[in-house]
């Protein structure tokens, strides 16, 4: 007895596709060809972080810059002495 091909459900298997390689396609992260790389440099992005603050009316937009901007502060060792100046 022949068995009939299955008509519905989800297709599985590797039909058509070429064989590819396993491995994380996160690999080539940072890995260019580009003659030129422009990096924002971090007084520049703060500074575009606080104009998109006072621009936005997005809360999480809002939570998201603020989270940035004190991580800033933490790394460079600058948040103490910036909240002891505004008291």
């Amino acid at each position: 007895m022949t068995q009939m091909p299955r008509m519905k459900g989800a297709v599985t298997g590797n039909f058509g596709k070429a064989k590819v390689k396993a491995g994380s396609s996160l690999n080539d992260i940072g890995v260019t060809d580009a003659d030129v790389v422009k990096i924002t440099p971090v007084g520049e992005y703060n500074r575009r972080l606080v104009q998109a603050y006072y621009r936005t009316d997005s809360d999480k937009l809002k939570k998201f810059i603020i989270e940035q901007l004190h991580e800033h502060h933490i790394k460079c060792g600058t948040f103490e002495t910036r909240l002891s100046s505004t008291v």
